[in-house]
């Protein structure tokens, strides 16, 4: 919440006086040239804030993906009659500078583990229609 006090001059909010009694999110704003520049995070107003992600990814820049995951994750548990993977531990690796198309990242190899259709989808992971986790989709 944005106060008069959050908001004073070298407060966290100062760039921000003008809407106080708003909610502020932290948040990565997109670098004016990604592959040169580092855009840190700031303070914006919660309204006014999208999802970090290129200008020509088509979705709506909300996380209504985990609705589908977690309803993926409801249907294979149902079909398969239980909510572990059938190959035990899924596993997926961003490896380091490989993985992110529109900034570097990340900065060293990330390992994702999961033992549960619940536990991917609460990772974001998608399944591919055959029931493998760690499918990104």
């Amino acid at each position: 919440m944005i106060t008069a006090a959050s908001s004073a001059p070298r407060e966290r909010h100062e760039a921000l006086a003008a809407f106080v009694g708003e909610i502020a999110v932290v948040s990565w704003p997109e670098p004016a040239n990604p592959p040169s520049e580092y855009g840190g995070v700031r303070w914006v107003r919660a309204k006014e804030w999208v999802a970090y992600q290129r200008k020509t990814f088509v979705t709506p820049p909300f996380v209504g993906h985990s609705t589908y995951s977690r309803a993926e994750a409801e249907v294979l548990t149902r079909i398969t009659g239980t909510p572990y993977l059938s190959g035990g531990l899924g596993e997926f690796t961003a490896a380091t500078n490989a993985y992110l198309v529109f900034e570097d990242g990340p900065s060293a190899p990330v390992v994702l583990q999961w033992g549960t259709y619940y536990d991917a989808a609460r990772g974001g992971q998608k399944f591919r229609s055959r029931g493998d986790a760690g499918a990104r989709g």
